[in-house]
């Protein structure tokens, strides 16, 4: 309801954006200096890190969603370097981490807002400027962790297998599935191998959906999904949503609280502002450069 008003939406967004960005460079300066303690105080069960992400992945989903924001707050109206900087950090940050599909994906993200960002007033005079900065900073940050894990000969290891489990969890039951948050209580009769370790989820959030809600949640999801992703496409700074929305192709950003409540946040004023736009232009699929923000 809140992010049916103009300026409202706005100061949150802004609000949103100086919150991540804290946390992200928080998370980034931990990584390098904490030895995989939490906060520096507390150990964990992981090697490396990112402030109270325990996983590089789930770490690169948040970072993925906050890159957008802070690119457009750098470039709305006026031209803002704090946040431009701060967004080539977070963006470097995703590569140094060492996530696979975040790296591609971020790699996606980048592509994407280079072409929106040609239709923009401010845009177009700081893209040559921002791609030289986030360059030199991914590589101050450095990129050997993600080198290591490219050079995995089976990147899909244990995944592979999760997937087919899961799947064939959704064949016994593809209509409702066996209900939300039973991933972990039916699995084990399913697995077709023990790694020796828990398995609290199927590394695939749609193959997860599919287990649990069948095709009716899955349905909803791939609505939800897409909605969300039109919407983006008119606003820049949301196009973190759809792609932690693909990241749960090989990953589970949806099942972590800290993950998803700001995806919802986000998509919840993407839609607000997507609805704005179309009921004064009542034309959805075409993107303009006035209709970019």
């Amino acid at each position: 309801m809140m992010c049916r008003d103009s300026g409202i939406r706005k100061r949150a967004l802004s609000a949103v954006a100086a919150f991540g960005s804290a946390l992200c460079l928080v998370s980034i300066l931990q990584f390098f200096t904490s030895q995989g303690r939490i906060f520096w105080l507390w150990a964990s069960a992981e090697p490396q890190v990112f402030g109270p992400f325990h996983s590089r992945n789930n770490y690169a989903s948040f970072a993925l969603l906050m890159f957008p924001l802070l690119v457009w707050q750098g470039i709305n109206r006026n031209v803002n370097w704090y946040y431009l900087t701060a967004g080539a950090f977070v963006g470097a940050s995703i590569v140094s981490s060492g996530s696979r599909a975040g790296a591609a994906l971020f790699a996606l993200e980048v592509v994407a807002l280079c072409f929106l960002m040609r239709k923009t007033r401010c845009g177009t005079r700081v893209m040559a400027p921002f791609a030289v900065l986030l360059g030199v900073i991914i590589v101050a940050a450095g990129w050997s962790q993600l080198s290591t894990k490219l050079l995995d000969h089976d990147p899909f290891r244990y995944r592979r297998e999760m997937l087919v489990s899961t799947l064939e969890m959704w064949r016994q039951k593809p209509v409702l599935g066996f209900g939300l948050g039973t991933f972990t209580a039916v699995y084990p009769s399913y697995a077709q191998f023990d790694s020796g370790h828990y398995v609290n989820h199927a590394h695939n959030d749609w193959a997860e959906m599919a287990a649990e809600g069948g095709l009716a949640g899955t349905l909803f999801l791939a609505v939800f999904a897409g909605v969300t992703g039109v919407a983006a496409l008119r606003n820049l700074w949301g196009l973190g949503v759809p792609a932690v929305f693909l990241h749960g192709l090989v990953d589970f950003p949806l099942q972590r609280p800290g993950v998803l409540f700001w995806l919802l946040i986000l998509s919840g004023a993407l839609l607000a502002e997507n609805n704005v736009a179309f009921v004064k232009r009542r034309s959805w699929w075409k993107v303009t450069g006035e209709d970019i923000q």
